[in-house]
């Protein structure tokens, strides 16, 4: 895959501006790999979400694998932590934010290939 630069870069960002705009909050379920927890943030911050809500066995910041992979992006990104991802979904709601599950499989289907209202 070749890294987007210059006008290329600039025509993309011009193009994502101009969707509408969509609340994400990322809930991490027991992601115990920092590795994957410091990707996430730098997800979350190139996408725009407001947070991460940690649960479970999640490695927390201030994390040094954490803070690498995901370029220090912890910082940017609001987090927090509960014990049960229930206890974060429900903390959501009333927020307006509606629950999804992600995840790679076979059957996966391409996220804007779904609806994201209600």
């Amino acid at each position: 895959m070749k890294q987007l630069k210059g006008k290329g870069l600039k025509d993309f960002l011009k193009q994502s501006a101009e969707r509408p705009p969509m609340a994400l909050a990322f809930v991490l379920q027991d992601v115990e790999d920092p590795v994957n927890v410091g990707a996430a943030f730098h997800i979350a911050d190139a996408c725009g979400a407001g947070e991460i809500l940690l649960t479970g066995g999640a490695p927390c910041p201030p994390d040094q694998t954490i803070a690498g992979v995901g370029r220090s992006t912890h910082r940017r990104v609001s987090w927090r932590y509960t014990k049960y991802s229930a206890e974060a979904r429900t903390a959501l709601q009333p927020q307006g934010y509606t629950s999804c599950a992600v995840e790679v499989t076979g059957d996966s289907v391409p996220y804007r290939a779904t609806s994201t209202t209600g």
